[in-house]
């Protein structure tokens, strides 16, 4: 997603054994509306308040991510916000599991706080699965 000088960009996707990272950057934003005044400005995260992240498999599980200052929660898929050391406050690492099957894995992201409509990607689950041939 880009406009007037700001974009939000999926920078790329590491595969492990038992799941995978997502790296999230934002540029040319200043800080989002924060929904909840009361919150301490210090979060961990706080630069991404307001975004949602769905995650859709080609088995039709799925997930949404609409706080990524929340703790980690059963489900089909688990989305997990985390800071990578040295990374610097403009991206946002997702750690998921389990790895994809097969077929198409949709990446859907929303922040209505700073104007982004619903906007996806798509990539191939079994390009990150270790074994797997294309």
């Amino acid at each position: 997603w880009e406009r007037s000088g700001a974009s939000f960009t999926c920078e790329r996707v590491i595969p492990y054994q038992d799941g995978f990272e997502i790296e999230l950057r934002r540029q040319g934003f200043g800080p989002p509306t924060m929904p909840d005044s009361t919150a301490p400005p210090r979060r961990p995260n706080h630069e991404f308040a307001g975004l949602q992240v769905k995650l859709r498999y080609a088995d039709g599980s799925e997930e949404l991510l609409d706080d990524v200052e929340r703790e980690d929660r059963e489900g089909p898929i688990t989305i997990v916000a985390f800071e990578r050391r040295g990374s610097g406050v403009h991206s946002l690492w997702l750690w998921v599991m389990p790895l994809p099957p097969p077929g198409e894995v949709r990446l859907t992201v929303e922040w209505p706080s700073i104007g982004i409509e619903p906007v996806s990607l798509s990539f191939e689950g079994a390009t990150i699965r270790p074994g797997e041939a294309i």
